[in-house]
């Protein structure tokens, strides 16, 4: 399989493998995917700590290589330490030198020790030769003769439910693992450090679907949920009897937490020619439907009904210059105080002392 076509290269860190967020590097440094969610489809599943890449594993970071990452990477294999013993690392090594020698410019013990005014005596820790024999205390995080060996973690902590490894820089001291969660699940995340004691930082990532919510139900249709209102939940539209859909009949939880496209709507099925609309005007919609608009006052599918502006009270008339408000087909009229007149009573006249009344009629 050549995973090439799927690919682009990925930014290099500080080992020999590289996962950034959405791309998988091989050893190579040339082999990654950016694309879709590559964590399925591998049977048998990756082992220690490999990441499933289509159908075939990529091992990198952990020291595991073969289909299923299972067999463990000799990195100390025909390397010559010199006047030292290779220690085996994560895609890498170390030499640890025997008493009274250090390591050179390429990492092998050929440096004889005379004080610790010696090169390299002590890599990463401090030097004593008080005794007259060179010992160091290691720094936190790194052992060996000369303090030149990072501790290492070993293979990176499981990932958690829903969530994905986006960054990984190795599993020495110091490296990093960042778990962050799938589209879908949230947008937390988690860097997890190698500690010096050898050991991976413990930590928690709840990674849960997100929610959109019950949709509105539809005028003059139903709506029908298929698997819940979380992330990926698909509902579906469907209109009454003597009615057509308008709109796309399913809809789908985003990752936004929001129902995807706009809300269908049931329009009366039949035609402008017939002149449906009691008190509003058609607009055809498709060859077996048609929309009512409405004209002031008035409302419904086909705008049969009146709209009581006054209900609940004076609606739309002035609250200091009306008496009352009174309904009727297609309009309201108000009532007005002494010295308040207009549609609304909402115009004061000083001059006046008489009461007035004012009415609206809606235009068909």
């Amino acid at each position: 399989m050549d995973h090439r076509k799927h690919c682009t290269l990925c930014t290099w860190f500080l080992v020999s493998i590289a996962i950034a967020t959405g791309c998988f590097v091989d050893r190579s440094g040339v082999t990654g995917l950016t694309d879709g969610d590559p964590r399925k489809g591998c049977i048998p599943e990756c082992n220690n700590g490999g990441v499933c890449v289509g159908t075939e594993c990529f091992c990198g970071p952990v020291d595991y290589e073969g289909p299923t990452c299972d067999e463990r990477i000799d990195d100390c294999k025909d390397v010559d330490c010199g006047n030292g013993t290779c220690l085996d690392g994560v895609r890498a090594h170390a030499c640890d030198c025997d008493q009274a020698w250090t390591i050179d410019a390429e990492g092998r013990c050929t440096v004889p020790i005379v004080d610790c005014t010696t090169p390299n005596a002590c890599v990463q820790g401090k030097c004593d030769d008080s005794s007259g024999i060179v010992t160091c205390d290691c720094d936190p995080g790194f052992h060996g003769m000369n303090c030149n060996a990072p501790i290492n973690c070993g293979i990176p902590p499981e990932t958690p439910a829903n969530a994905i490894v986006g960054d990984i820089t190795g599993t020495e001291f110091g490296s990093i693992v960042t778990y962050e969660c799938l589209a879908g699940f949230g947008s937390d995340a988690v860097t997890v450090m190698c500690q010096a004691d050898g050991t991976w930082e413990s930590f928690e990532l709840s990674c849960m679907p997100i929610e959109c919510g019950i949709p509105r139900a539809i005028a003059n249709g139903t709506v029908n949920l298929a698997g819940g209102t979380t992330y990926g939940s698909v509902v579906m539209y469907d209109c009454n009897p003597g009615f057509v859909l308008y709109g796309a009949s399913t809809r789908v939880c985003s990752v936004d937490g929001n129902w995807s496209g706009p809300e269908p709507v049931c329009y009366p099925q039949g035609s402008c020619s017939d002149d449906p609309c009691v008190n509003g005007f058609c607009i055809t919609r498709s060859s077996t439907s048609f929309q009512c608009y409405c004209g002031p006052g008035w409302t419904g599918i086909l705008c049969e009904a009146d709209v009581d502006e006054c209900a609940g009270g004076i609606g739309p008339c002035s609250p200091f210059g009306s008496w009352s408000c009174w309904n009727y087909p297609g309009g309201y009229g108000c009532e007005c105080r002494a010295g308040w007149e207009g549609s609304n009573c909402d115009a004061y006249d000083e001059t006046s002392s008489s009461r007035s009344s004012g009415s609206v009629v809606s235009p068909l």
